[in-house]
């Protein structure tokens, strides 16, 4: 499910009219408007918390106590206090947003975060108010102006129930009125504002917020600060720049290029004079890029207050100390309007000298690049941080990462690259990413510096034979230790991939419900894992190298099937960016999802490229990922089956158990006692019950229909299971006439390879739950050698009915005889 964080400050002003009442059989209604939106904020029906406990039997105090302990338990309690009431009459306590909350769909039923949930409702209590409040808001932009929904929500204390009829309309926002001109010269100003703001140089997107009190700018508008709120989004202004010229225009512009409402901004050249041609301290707005200096977005006013709030930030690296620039917003409302100045000014940052520290040591690494790497591809090298704290005398938690501003001092501003990393120039200084970048460092996790990687600057590892030098310095007190890291630059040299082999082939299905913000939390779409215990089962490492499919182009130059997924980096690493095919490729257009996978956990997430529609509802794609130990050069194929929903709909595992059982390479029935009491036991079936509740899984992930298990299931010689059963081999289960079950193996065609094996995976299913068999088939001589039960041929030329059942004497019908169909006229 998604989750969503809801805005529960009152909007009591929004909900103008609110009505409560209480009905004849002392349950509770109220009456809620919202203008429409899509900010996920909320709208309160509030009541008073004694006449609810009341209606429960119980006294406030009480009630009080046991809400708070129901919301500290959360998920991991089992108490539904708060419950919503189903389109046939019933009451669900199912949450499926944030804890105590429901996504409910025009139907009244519950439905997952998505193009069917139309609004959300949640509740909260305020003992020393008396308050007791349910809140509702609306799915982004779904609910038209005008719409009317009922709904009825319920608080459950014991065996009582009290019931909260809840009207909510979405108001039509009120209309902005046309300004009269939105050219500067030409404006009717009745009032300015202005407002001083101070940075510093190594500061980047990290905000400072403004404000201006605009008490009373209302009135002098023609409207009060409730309506002046509701529209600020449709009457703010900048003054606009040539894009030929670079000079300021005479006319404004409301089409925001920052964060709505707000801009980013450059300065504008003088248009004449005797500076014609220069810089000047004037800015105004502009498209994010190389040209902009800072921004101002996020712009809202208090309607109560009237402070106007915003949020001001820079592009890394481009605005500078001393610089003073200044901009004006205008709040242009009919014929009237609001100038407001922005003054910015810059200064130099402060610097931290290391020359009173003292170095306890030194660690270095090399790290190596080739001129086949794309832009921002990473290396990723480890630290010993534990050895590190041992020498700095602390622990490793009281550990401060620094790089140098200048010779001798340290940087003091805020991390300049991902998760607590930094942007360094070709001799080592902080910069920012930019023209004077050269290389990067950076922990794949936030502030956890055990793991990291190394990476250069668009272009850099075009350079041949040049190294670079990047000194971290871990800091404690006045001590410090250093980590040299060197950065080579050397020509690729193709490797002889011939040797290498995929020893498992793991299909993946997974399931997405589209987004454009690269949003992967829980609700969003389905996770596969592979766990590094099961990884070092199969290649001997838990430490594996990711590949992704190279480019044609790129095999045909050197030979080379596979590359590592740094040379397309998605982040968490490891991961890449690849297209519809699996083809590695750089994030933008040409990507269709990144894939992430969690060294720790095995867990793989999937990140969509926005804006390139091919992650709309109902497309697939099948995605191949490899797992390698670079060692041996032995890999793990997880062959994903991505598949874009509305909703998600996936089986929950409630179990696997990984079995070997043998194959005959020559088309003999091989018989092996399988206990299925861990599968019915986990299902909640008894084993008779699990007969027609096997299933096998496909190529793409997905699981076959249910099938008898004395009908069985066919295998290709891949693995993957074929639900038409005319496959190379298979798998069927009988019980025995003293009550013990036997999985039977079989293949329908002498297999030429004596070694031959495979892994396949069936299991049994109930509802929504599945237990999984991982079986690793063997020939008959090297499962001999490492099992103690025997199996034992059946006999040649039986006759069996497509249940599975041995035949006595066939008629007219389809049959199976010698591990084949067989049709007896």
């Amino acid at each position: 499910m998604r989750i969503i964080t809801s805005m529960t400050s009152r909007l009591l002003s929004l909900a103008a009219g609110l009505l409560m009442t209480m009905t004849a059989n002392a349950q509770f209604s109220a009456k809620v408007e919202q203008y429409a939106n899509s900010d996920y904020s909320s709208v309160e029906a509030v009541f008073s918390l004694t006449k609810v406990a009341t209606q429960l039997g119980t006294d406030t105090a009480t009630l009080v106590k046991a809400l708070d302990e129901w919301k500290e338990a959360g998920s991991d309690g089992t108490t539904k206090m708060f419950q919503s009431k189903n389109a046939d009459g019933t009451f669900t306590g199912e949450y499926n947003a944030n804890f105590g909350e429901f996504w409910i769909g025009l139907d009244g039923n519950l439905h997952t975060y998505g193009e069917e949930s139309a609004f959300f409702g949640g509740n909260k209590w305020d003992a020393n108010e008396d308050l007791y409040c349910i809140y509702v808001g609306q799915f982004p932009d779904f609910l038209a102006e005008g719409a009317v929904i009922d709904h009825t929500f319920a608080l459950v204390y014991g065996d009582k129930t009290a019931t909260f009829d809840i009207n909510y309309t979405v108001k039509k926002l009120p209309d902005a009125p046309v300004p009269t001109t939105v050219k500067i010269s030409e404006l009717n100003v009745v009032a300015e504002k202005s407002v001083d703001v101070t940075r510093l140089d190594n500061q980047g997107y990290e905000a400072t917020q403004i404000s201006f009190d605009l008490a009373g700018v209302a009135e002098l508008l023609g409207t009060d600060n409730a309506g002046l709120a509701l529209l600020m989004s449709k009457v703010l202004y900048a003054q606009d720049a040539d894009a030929t010229l670079g000079t300021g225009k005479d006319s404004l512009t409301n089409v925001y290029t920052a964060g709505a409402p707000g801009w980013w901004y450059k300065q504008l050249l003088y248009s004449e004079g005797e500076n014609i041609g220069e810089k000047s301290n004037e800015c105004a707005a502009c498209s994010y890029g190389g040209d902009a200096i800072f921004f101002i977005e996020a712009l809202t006013l208090d309607q109560e207050t009237g402070i106007l709030t915003g949020n001001l930030g820079q592009y890394p690296g481009n605005l500078k100390a001393e610089a003073a620039l200044y901009t004006s917003i205008y709040i242009i409302y009919g014929d009237k309007a609001v100038k407001l100045t922005v003054n910015l000014k810059c200064e130099a940052a402060p610097v931290e000298s290391i020359k009173e520290m003292t170095c306890v040591g030194n660690t270095d690494i090399s790290l190596q690049f080739n001129n086949s790497f794309v832009d921002y591809q990473t290396v990723p090298f480890s630290i010993d941080i534990e050895a590190i704290a041992q020498a700095l005398g602390c622990a490793s938690s009281e550990i401060t990462l620094k790089c140098l501003a200048e010779e001798d001092a340290f940087y003091t501003g805020n991390p300049t690259a991902n998760r607590g990393g930094y942007w360094l120039t070709d001799v080592g200084m902080v910069c920012s990413w930019g023209a004077s970048a050269a290389l990067f460092v950076e922990p794949v996790t936030e502030n956890d510096y055990t793991s990291m990687t190394g990476g250069l600057y668009a272009g850099v590892q075009s350079n041949v034979g040049e190294s670079y030098t990047a000194v971290l310095y871990f800091v404690n007190g006045t001590n410090y230790y250093t980590v040299t890291i060197t950065f080579n630059i050397v020509e690729k040299q193709a490797e002889d991939q011939s040797g290498w082999e995929i020893v498992a082939t793991r299909p993946a299905a997974v399931q997405i419900i589209p987004n454009e913000s690269y949003d992967v939390s829980e609700g969003t779409q389905t996770f596969y894992t592979l766990t590094p215990e099961t990884v070092n089962e199969l290649i001997g490492t838990t430490n594996p190298t990711m590949y992704v499919l190279n480019n044609d182009d790129d095999l045909a130059a050197t030979g080379e099937k596979w590359v590592p997924a740094s040379k397309y980096p998605c982040t968490p690493a490891p991961g890449a960016w690849v297209n519809e095919n699996g083809v590695g490729t750089g994030w933008g257009s040409n990507a269709a999802v990144g894939i992430c996978y969690d060294l720790s956990s095995g867990k793989f997430t999937i990140y969509q490229m926005p804006g390139t529609g091919k992650n709309v509802v109902g497309n697939t794609m099948t995605v191949p990922i490899y797992l390698a130990n670079d060692d041996t050069h032995k890999m793990v194929e997880v062959k994903f089956n991505i598949q874009f929903v509305s909703e998600l709909k996936s089986l929950e595992l409630v179990g696997e158990k990984n079995i070997i059982l043998p194959l005959s390479v020559g088309m003999e029935e091989l018989k092996t006692p399988i206990d299925l009491t861990e599968a019915a036991t986990a299902l909640d079936l008894t084993i008779d019950e699990l007969a027609d509740c096997m299933v096998g899984q496909t190529a793409s992930g997905l699981w076959s229909d249910p099938v008898n298990m004395e009908t069985g299931l066919s295998f290709r010689l891949d693995g993957s299971c074929d639900p038409q059963g005319m496959s190379d081999l298979g798998i069927y289960i009988i019980k025995e006439t003293d009550g013990n079950y036997q999985a039977i193996t079989y293949t329908n065609q002498e297999i030429e390879n004596p070694e031959f094996k495979t892994t396949v995976q069936f299991g049994f299913i109930n509802g929504d739950k599945l237990f999984v068999y991982i079986v690793n088939l063997l020939n008959e001589g090297e499962y001999t050698g490492i099992s103690n039960i025997n199996a034992t041929a059946t006999t040649a030329n039986k006759v069996y009915d497509l249940m599975g059942r041995e035949v006595k004497k066939a008629v007219k019908g389809i049959y199976i005889m010698n591990n084949k169909k067989v049709i007896i006229k």
